[in-house]
């Protein structure tokens, strides 16, 4: 017994995969992308019927109903490639009447998207409130810092689990203090990667053990007679383009520029920046 091309065992063991959802066929022009989803890829899906399509079509697409929609939260390559191979309806694991919260955590639950590394999954994370994710919003909001791709911001970070590292670390609030004191007209550009966040961090956490021989008013001074720019090309040949080395490279650099001309009991130690814990979980 089959139902356009899937056998009953088929059935049964896409099936099992969840025990929350209800298991349904659905229209396919009924399916629309969740906020989540990527726009399939047309070249992603040719490869899939190019090398066969039986593991693609051994499973499910998952889906939620909120507001009166049918909105795809993992499968859309997969409607894609059962339109292309002219079927009306596919298979999904069907969540209904839930809120925005719920079908969030359905996406990251499904992805296995506990780990920020994208937009996508910040937005995700935001909507399910995560409450290390709404700490770290809040903070960013404060400052007017925002997430690129998502937020209408003065300044937008492309590296966004950077700032939940820093927030987790007790960092991102002088790190975002600093830039808008020191910096305040530096193009957002230059300061929103992992490895500029992740350096002022760096330098940050070194300075604190030395911060009672000046203060915070001494740290300003000294980082607004150095561009953001500068610190940025002088780390550029210090070290891979890997995060944390490249962030301790413009940790360094700062170092270097506050030392000058203080006596030895006040320099921020460069050994204690290259050798400290890392700031990217």
């Amino acid at each position: 017994m089959k139902k356009e091309g899937y056998t009953v065992d088929q059935l049964h063991k896409m099936f099992e995969k969840s025990k929350e959802g209800e298991y349904v066929w659905l229209p396919l022009d009924d399916l629309e992308l969740d906020t989540y989803q990527r726009e399939p890829d047309p070249k992603h899906v040719a490869e899939m019927l190019l090398h066969g399509t039986s593991k693609a079509l051994l499973g499910v697409m998952t889906v939620v109903e909120y507001q009166g929609r049918y909105k795809i939260v993992d499968g859309g390559h997969r409607k894609l490639l059962l339109k292309s191979l002219n079927f009306e309806e596919g298979p999904c694991i069907l969540f209904r009447n839930i809120s925005k919260q719920e079908a969030a955590g359905i996406f990251r639950r499904n992805n296995k998207r506990r780990r920020i590394s994208s937009k996508t999954d910040w937005n995700a994370a935001r909507d399910e409130k995560d409450p290390e994710i709404l700490a770290t919003d809040k903070v960013m909001r404060k400052y007017n810092w925002g997430v690129s791709g998502l937020d209408k911001a003065k300044r937008l970070t492309q590296a966004p689990a950077t700032m939940m590292n820093l927030n987790h670390n007790g960092m991102l609030e002088d790190v975002l203090k600093l830039i808008e004191e020191a910096w305040p007209d530096v193009d957002s550009k230059v300061v929103r990667t992992g490895p500029a966040l992740g350096g002022i961090g760096y330098f940050l956490r070194a300075w604190r053990a030395v911060s009672n021989s000046g203060g915070w008013k001494r740290l300003v001074k000294k980082m607004k007679t150095i561009p953001f720019e500068a610190i940025n090309m002088q780390a550029c040949g210090m070290a891979p383009h890997l995060d944390n080395q490249a962030a301790r490279a413009r940790a360094f650099v700062m170092a270097n520029h506050y030392n000058k001309a203080l006596a030895e009991g006040s320099k921020v130690s460069i050994e204690k920046i290259m050798s400290s814990k890392g700031l990217m979980r």
